[in-house]
């Protein structure tokens, strides 16, 4: 035992120190940019898009920014990457970070049930095909919620929930559940019950809880649930193309929103920039780092890379991004990239998006990740699906 012991440790630092070497060589890395502009110039005029932002970070610091079109579709203004644009589910990988941060403080763990700290998400029943209800047995962990196997819908992807008539007396704070967790990987508000969680035990408000935890100390200052007055010209339209391929568009009078926000959604609803990404992305491919300050160790960013769905659970279906191919993996912040995909991203990238057409991909083995900002409807719109995958290409084999 003694024997193992000290081979195991020997094994350890040998690993630690490829690691470390590995990270190095990404930190190295240099995207030579030259040409970008006059590539995507042409391909963005004829895709009809009114304001969009591209843009990349390296693990060294290296940073691109590509704006085009307007910030106020009707107005004059360009477009910058320090506009504000509706992140939506791009909300859920700082979530996530949230949580993982409480793990690593020892006040939760991955496995731990849910219902010690939120009573209410295990009296939620399940919702069978026949419409039936049934009282689920077993329970939800927080691994589950991370990794969207917690059985939770979205109504608007889900027919059994969108036609769910809901009981005056239903009082639950969420739509049923479609499956015992763990059983499947389901898109839904999963993410939503996570910031509820990160709440509950830190006794803070998801906005101040990212204020002093991860977007204050990252500098992402135009990062917020609830924009302060000061920032709100800042903030992009939003819309819809009116059809599909032609450079129509119908801007929504939305822009700033009508109200205060006072419920945080967790899954969903920040607003932030290009910029304040590139920190928080340039964060996790340098290990949890950025200028001196630490928001996760480097073992769990490593764990934010690994997927984390056994083989039972089959491919992940929902197209959050088509890019990632047939069989897409979860990690506990994002999905997997499980093979090589055909313009430069690699297996064991991250990626995810947002309803609005917000794109990211990052690969802490390069030390590259890439976004690019949008925000119209509908999703998965080819237009902007085109210049995301030429803008990644352009990035990831240079």
């Amino acid at each position: 035992m003694k024997l193992f012991s000290v081979f195991f440790r020997k094994a350890l630092i040998v690993l630690t120190f490829m690691a470390f070497i590995g990270h190095q060589g990404a930190r190295g890395q240099t995207v030579e940019v030259k040409g970008f502009f006059e590539e995507l110039e042409p391909a963005w005029e004829q895709s009809g898009i009114k304001g969009m932002v591209f843009g990349f970070v390296t693990a060294s610091g290296q940073r691109y920014t590509q704006p085009f079109g307007r910030a106020v579709w009707s107005g004059e203004g360009e477009v910058t990457p320090d506009h504000i644009f509706r992140m939506a589910s791009m909300t859920k990988a700082i979530t996530s970070v949230a949580a993982l941060q409480l793990v690593e403080q020892g006040l939760i763990a991955l496995d731990d049930t849910v219902a010690r700290f939120l009573p209410e998400i295990g009296k939620i029943p399940i919702l069978r095909s026949n419409g039936q209800l049934l009282e689920a047995r077993r329970p939800i962990t927080l691994r589950h919620l991370l990794t969207h196997t917690s059985g939770f819908g979205y109504s608007f992807m889900n027919d059994r929930l969108a036609g769910f008539e809901q009981p005056e007396s239903w009082p639950h704070r969420d739509l049923p559940r479609l499956t015992e967790a763990g059983n499947v990987w389901i898109y839904g508000t999963s993410t939503d019950w996570v910031g509820r969680l990160v709440e509950e035990i830190s006794g803070l408000s998801l906005e101040d809880y990212f204020r002093k935890n991860i977007t204050g100390p990252l500098q992402m200052h135009r990062t917020w649930f609830d924009v302060p007055d000061s920032l709100k010209n800042f903030i992009v339209s939003v819309g819809t193309r009116v059809a599909p391929g032609q450079p129509d568009f119908r801007e929504s009078p939305q822009r700033i929103p009508a109200l205060p926000v006072r419920e945080y959604s967790g899954g969903g609803g920040l607003f932030s920039t290009t910029n304040d990404y590139l920190n928080f992305f340039q964060c996790i491919l340098n290990g949890g780092e950025w200028n001196g300050v630490r928001i996760l160790n480097e073992e769990t960013v490593m764990m934010m890379f690994e997927d984390q769905l056994p083989a039972l659970l089959g491919p992940v279906r929902n197209p959050v991004d088509p890019s990632a191919g047939e069989r897409r993996g979860q990690s506990l912040a994002w999905g997997i990239q499980t093979v090589d995909n055909d313009f430069g991203r690699k297996a064991g990238s991250g990626y995810w998006s947002g309803i609005l057409n917000t794109y990211y991909s990052i690969d802490i083995n390069t030390g590259i990740a890439v976004v690019v900002m949008a925000n119209y409807l509908p999703f998965l719109d080819p237009g902007v699906l085109d210049l995301y995958k030429k803008f990644e290409e352009m990035v990831r084999t240079n």
